[in-house]
């Protein structure tokens, strides 16, 4: 959008449910570019809107570190559901064990023993 407004151009934000809503009172449910476009149009022509404020750049470097955190917690959220299906494969009912698999113990468990066949030959060899 900066980029546009920096171009000259007048730039306006449409809310996606108004333009959900225009589509809706479609009687055939097609989904194609053109449509789409002439939807929003019509949205745009139908409506009263302002032109969207110019943003302060420290709104814009927060907007983007909102997203880069938002982004951040996902990757996480992934390698943890990673980790947990690859340590079931390696070590079944590992999560009945410990409740929180990465505490400290629990990482120094999966760090001395990595296959859960070393686990059970020390244990027998106590």
């Amino acid at each position: 959008m900066e980029f546009f407004e920096n171009e000259g151009y007048r730039v306006i934000i449409l809310n996606p449910l108004q333009t959900h809503q225009q589509k809706k009172k479609s009687i055939r449910k097609i989904k194609t570019d053109p449509i789409d476009a002439n939807r929003i149009a019509q949205v745009y022509y139908l409506s009263d809107f302002k032109l969207r404020n110019k943003l302060d750049n420290s709104l814009i470097d927060l907007r983007n570190l909102c997203r880069q955190y938002d982004g951040f917690n996902t990757l996480y959220t992934e390698a943890q559901l990673r980790f947990r299906s690859t340590l079931d494969l390696v070590f079944p009912n590992y999560d009945k064990v410990f409740s929180h698999l990465c505490c400290k113990t629990s990482l120094n468990v999966i760090s001395n023993f990595p296959s859960s066949k070393q686990l059970v030959a020390f244990a027998g060899g106590l």
